[in-house]
């Protein structure tokens, strides 16, 4: 029979009506906080029990102290380790050897878990979450909001006392997720009273209660005390009351654990110290062989440590009966009698095959300067761990570092590892650090370049000048390899034009260049392909841009790697787009997406998502533009800070937010602005000066206010900073907006210089009539100029970029308006109805605005925002196809999407549907096709 649970009655509702819930088809979230003792883990069994009883399949882990190591341990344990599990083991085997193994699995777990659920409700529990590794953590702080919409209560318990801040985080995501928090009080007289009834199965007297009452209501001291009365013979029955029998406590209430120990024997003291070393569960095998001895010889030890309930058994396996009992005797074992135990479980684990990674946690705990078995085995675990949790596996490595003493041979290697590791894990001050206190000199001349080159890579989502310094630094080093030096000068190249100077990268472009000719390595010679066609494009050499990008890309399936920064058609697509070719950029990007979705590197699967999020926006397809944006900032969960990438995402959403006056938008556009204009990188602080002054205009109140052309003009103010650059996501027309800006302030003297610029570059590159479309654009707004308004916009006929032709005929309705009022009215009605197409509300308002002031009344026509009508064309793809089953990854597949950016999609989509489920948006889909069919209306699947 199962014991009541006594004293939760509040807490027990909670539970009750989130199972209710789950068992509807709505998910939740569960977090039951609380003391160590405070009976979170009875309550997470209550929650299990109950589960179990709906019919509802239960996944629990639990996490161990011991597995701190080991990415996604508990989470992995909970889903694998089940009758009917919802993953392969196989294909996690095989993801968890890929790089960025984390993004892969939790892409895996989402999918599995999604297509669980659609099967029926799933209960998804782990305990004690304050001991989980970072890669469960992470995954905590991401799957449940993700997967809100199906049918699945996760349900975590967790220490409330002294979180780590890693801990803390992840809660509090949960909570901002709409977690419920139960947090596990002291039970209150009442339940104490019940809980004593519970254990004595009597009615306890008044004298009893008055020691049980000692206490003070903790659940795990309340049980000791209560057990103790009762084995120790403390309390007798009269007439149907328990009583005591005299004035003593129970000895195990009053002893500590350590007083405990000491009744032991020596040989079952043994038992119990060694087995505190251990995981949380394990084997007799395990401890007998731990304590070398025979397993027949545990028996009478064994025996007595289960006696003293000190110890319990859990299925074939033992574990302490409680966490505090455990912690108890670790930490009063002597310091140097634990190391002992310590070093005794590593090598007893490694003999029988655990693998580093399984013992890195222990190793820390013991290993000191000059302990060179501990660093190897740290060293050794950190290449295990490199995939799926670089950061950890960083910190490894600089610990085997930090153990190995000057002079060793193993440590320049360590060197290289430590740094390259911190790089991959995007950890740029640590890698930064590392190669200026280690670096110099203390390797060969080849692992340094190498090892500068991946900082260099790093930096470049970061900071051009860095990027420029370590290829510097590299490039001093002797009798470099040509593909080395091949590589580093192309990535200077992009490192000049990252710092805001892309004059200076035309020279190592052409060094690059020239040596990758003679060297004949297809590598080297993509490399530098792409540094020779952004220096060509940034000085307006367009069809010498176009040749390189050609050659780059038929080379690419002779390439022997695809670094992140050397996918040639990530490069030609960018360049397709700086040349008003957005269709053909587009098409790119959705075949680049597609392929980084089936062989990875994970991290270019972003690039290419923030490249197609630019080539949307150029297009005026809003919507579709923010769901990318949004889904790169959802991928720093799997993979960590994008640097630029995220960077750009950031930036695009500000400028959507600009078009649609989505007030969410503006306000975080406003912050990330101010952030990104203090960046150390120039073209970042191009990009937040220029965020800046739009925003700052969009919320000044009066047209007299400065700082807005202040800003702009700082933007502006580098000669090369309006010159189009395969890594900006500025446009040529940002011009126009600046002289539009400048205008409308009364300070047309701010933008002469950009306009003068534009209408040079203009002249360079008569092919391309999009430049010369901004350039009269941008001179007729300074000069107040109709003739070169209406050449503008025929000019504008025939591009791509519809929200700024639709911005030339605002503006040359503005000039018309009092003279040819018809005209005026026409240019305001292209312009309403192509603002409108797009989405963007506030640029729309603004047209409607000016037709009425010329006594034209327009309605709004666009969605209004919110239920079925509210969709846009790209959520009712998503809506329809996630309704008829399929998860998000089928649904990006199908597509041709990435699964965050369908997840993005997805949320848009239920707060305009203001639901909740995948229940209800299958019933909603379900009723509006129905509708749809009703007689006298048009079956749009016959259409």
């Amino acid at each position: 029979m199962t014991p009541r649970i006594r004293g939760r009655d509040a807490e027990l509702d909670a539970i009750d009506a989130r199972l209710r819930a789950v068992g509807d088809g709505t998910g939740g979230i569960l977090v039951l906080a609380g003391a160590p003792g405070a009976g979170k883990s009875t309550l997470l069994n209550e929650v299990l029990r109950r589960a179990g009883l709906m019919g509802v399949e239960v996944y629990s882990g639990v996490a161990d102290p011991a597995a701190q190591i080991i990415p996604l341990h508990p989470l992995l344990d909970a889903l694998l380790h089940h009758p009917r599990s919802p993953l392969d083991a196989g294909e996690v085997r095989r993801l968890s050897q890929l790089p960025d193994q984390r993004f892969w699995l939790l892409q895996e777990l989402q999918d599995r878990l999604e297509t669980a659920a659609m099967s029926g409700p799933l209960v998804v529990s782990i305990d004690d979450l304050q001991w989980a590794d970072p890669a469960t953590l992470a995954a905590v702080g991401v799957l449940p909001p993700r997967l809100a919409a199906h049918a699945i209560l996760w349900v975590f318990t967790v220490r409330h006392t002294n979180p780590a801040p890693v801990l803390r985080r992840t809660v509090d995501r949960l909570c901002e997720a709409g977690a419920e928090r139960l947090v596990l009080r002291a039970l209150d007289d009442a339940a104490v009273v019940e809980v004593a009834q519970d254990v004595l199965a009597a009615t306890p007297g008044e004298d009893v209660l008055d020691v049980v009452r000692r206490a003070h209501g903790q659940p795990f001291l309340l049980v000791e005390l209560l057990r103790g009365l009762l084995d120790e013979g403390l309390v007798s029955r009269d007439n149907g009351t328990l009583k005591l029998n005299g004035p003593e406590l129970p000895q195990r209430f009053r002893d500590s654990i350590t007083a405990q120990l000491d009744r032991l024997s020596d040989p079952a003291r043994n038992l119990v110290e060694m087995a505190s070393v251990l995981s949380r569960s394990f084997s007799v095998e395990q401890l007998a062989e731990l304590l070398q001895i025979p397993v027949p010889e545990l028996v009478a030890p064994l025996r007595e440590v289960l006696r003293a309930e000190l110890l319990v058994e859990s299925g074939s396996a033992l574990r302490f009966r409680h966490d505090l009992i455990r912690e108890a005797v670790d930490t009063n074992l002597p310091t140097a009698l634990g190391d002992a135990l310590r070093r005794r479980a590593v090598d007893v684990m490694l003999v029988h095959g655990a693998p580093p990674a399984e013992v890195a946690a222990l190793v820390l705990t013991i290993a000191r300067t000059g302990d060179l078995a501990s660093a190897d085995l740290l060293a050794r675990a950190s290449a295990e761990l490199a995939h799926a949790a670089p950061a950890d596996a960083a910190h490894l490595a600089a610990r085997a570092l930090e153990l190995t003493p000057y002079g060793r041979p193993e440590r320049a290697a360590r060197i290289v590892s430590a740094m390259s590791l911190f790089a991959a894990a995007g950890a740029v001050q640590e890698a930064r650090h590392l190669a200026d206190t280690e670096l110099n000199g203390a390797v060969e001349p080849v692992d340094e370049a190498t090892a500068r080159l991946k900082l260099a890579w790093l930096s470049m989502q970061y900071s051009g000048h860095d990027v420029v310094e370590q290829t510097r630094r590299a490039l001093t080093l002797p009798e470099l390899p040509a593909a080395l030096s091949i590589e580093l000068w192309a990535l200077q190249s992009h490192g000049y034009a990252m710092s805001g100077d892309p004059r200076k990268g035309g020279a190592p472009a052409e060094r690059a260049l020239h040596e990758s000719a003679r060297s004949g390595d297809p590598d080297s010679r993509v490399a530098a392909l792409t540094a020779a066609m952004g220096d060509a494009l940034v000085r307006g050499r367009r069809v010498d841009a176009l040749r390189l990008s050609e050659e780059a890309v038929a080379l690419r399936p002779f390439q022997r790697s695809a670094r992140d920064v050397w996918v040639p058609h990530c490069w030609r697509s960018l360049l397709l787009a700086g040349l008003a070719r957005i269709d053909e950029a587009i098409e790119l990007s959705d075949a680049g997406l597609s392929e980084s979705r089936r062989e990875g590197p994970a991290a270019n699967a972003r690039v290419w998502m923030m490249c197609r999020a630019r080539y949307l926006w150029a297009a005026g397809r809003l919507d579709e533009s923010q769901a990318e944006a949004e889904a790169i900032l959802e991928m720093t969960d799997d993979l960590g800070p994008g640097g630029y990438v995220t960077e750009i995402a950031h930036y695009l959403l500000g400028r959507i937010g600009l078009r649609t006056g989505d007030r969410v938008l503006l306000s975080r556009a406003a912050r990330e602005a101010r952030r990104m204009a203090s960046e150390e990188s120039g073209l970042l602080r191009q990009h937040g000066l220029w965020l800046s002054a739009l925003v700052t205009d969009a919320n000044s109140a009066s047209s007299s206010d400065a700082p807005a052309v202040e800003l702009a003009a700082e933007a502006f103010a580098p000669f090369w900073s309006d010159r189009p650059q395969l890594v900006s996501a500025r446009q040529h027309d940002d011009g126009v907006a600046f002289a539009r800006l400048a205008v409308d302030h009364g300070r047309r003297e701010a933008a002469e210089s950009v306009v003068e610029r534009m209408a040079q570059r203009a002249a360079d590159d008569p092919d391309f009539p999009y430049l010369a479309a901004a350039a009269l654009h941008s001179r007729a707004l300074l000069e107040g100029d109709v003739t070169d308004m209406r050449d503008a916009l025929a000019l504008y006929e025939g591009t791509p970029y519809v929200l700024q032709q639709a911005d030339a005929y605002v503006d040359a309705a503005c000039m018309v308006g009092a003279t040819h009022p018809a005209d005026a009215v026409e240019y305001l009605e292209r312009a309403l109805s192509a603002y409108s197409a797009a989405g963007a509300e506030r640029d729309a308002a603004r047209a409607r605005k000016a037709l009425g002031d010329l006594g034209v009344r327009r309605r709004r026509t666009s969605p209004p925002g919110r239920g079925w009508s509210g969709l846009t064309s790209s959520e009712l793809k998503v809506v329809r196809v996630v309704a008829a089953g399929a998860t998000n990854r089928e649904a990006a597949d199908e597509l041709f999407l990435s699964p965050h950016t369908v997840s993005s999609h997805l949320r848009h989509a239920f707060t305009k549907l203001r639901i909740r489920s995948r229940v209800e948006l299958a019933r909603m889909v379900a009723e509006q096709d129905g509708a749809n069919r009703a007689p006298g209306r048009s079956d749009p699947g016959v259409l």
